[in-house]
């Protein structure tokens, strides 16, 4: 059985070693740290002999500050977006509060409170001036794993209150069926009840509606 090194005092970035805790489930140690910071942080010497961990968290938080400075972050699109993500799930009082907060739909603890984390993700992730932040799953919350960046254009389609139709087996959005087949949005919607949203069929009764309408004034 080899000997434990006593990592005792040694520094690792900005996280100087206090002393020996106990050891994980993988019988490795874990170390109580002292970050220049001031914070205390518990890790495994796996982390810390490699390099793999350097700070409490506070090194990759001033790196994100640092690029959000340098691109001016902080006064853009970008910090709106962050604010406008947090108005509606945090604020009762913003107009979007009731299809966010209210549905549950909340920032995970990496984002919330902390500009410079969703900075950093944002720049690592594809962000463009011309994007928007995107949930891929609507019914979850605002985290790395959960969100992407697409265009405002692809995002008005993937809103919760876009009105979804099949047609011919196809699934698309109503306006993209009316622009389809060139008639209009309300026209469709005044047929689903009669048709039983049978769509193919809604679609022909419009059609032949239009041409016998033709063939009147003719």
């Amino acid at each position: 059985m080899s000997k434990r090194i006593d990592l005792t005092k040694q520094r690792f970035g900005r996280l100087v070693v206090i002393s020996a805790k106990e050891q994980d489930t993988h019988g490795m140690m874990v170390w109580e740290c002292k970050c220049d910071c001031g914070k205390t942080s518990y890790i495994r010497s796996g982390d810390l002999r490699p390099g793999k961990v350097v700070s409490c968290g506070c090194y990759s938080r001033d790196i994100a500050r640092e690029r959000a400075t340098k691109h001016h972050l902080s006064n853009d699109r970008l910090y709106c977006i962050y604010n406008n993500m947090v108005a509606r799930c945090h604020r009762k009082s913003n107009k979007s509060f009731k299809d966010y907060g209210a549905r549950g739909i909340g920032i995970c603890k990496e984002w919330d409170n902390n500009f410079p984390a969703f900075a950093k993700w944002a720049l690592e992730s594809g962000y463009k001036s011309n994007l928007t932040i995107e949930r891929k799953d609507v019914n979850k919350g605002y985290s790395p794993e959960n969100c992407t960046w697409i265009t405002n254009e692809a995002q008005a389609i993937n809103r919760r209150t876009t009105h979804w139709v099949t047609y011919k087996g196809e699934t698309m959005p109503l306006s993209y069926l009316a622009q389809k087949v060139g008639v209009t949005r309300q026209a469709i919607r005044d047929r689903e009840d009669k048709f039983n949203k049978d769509y193919e069929a809604i679609v022909n009764d419009i059609l032949s509606s239009k041409k016998h309408t033709s063939r009147k004034e003719i």
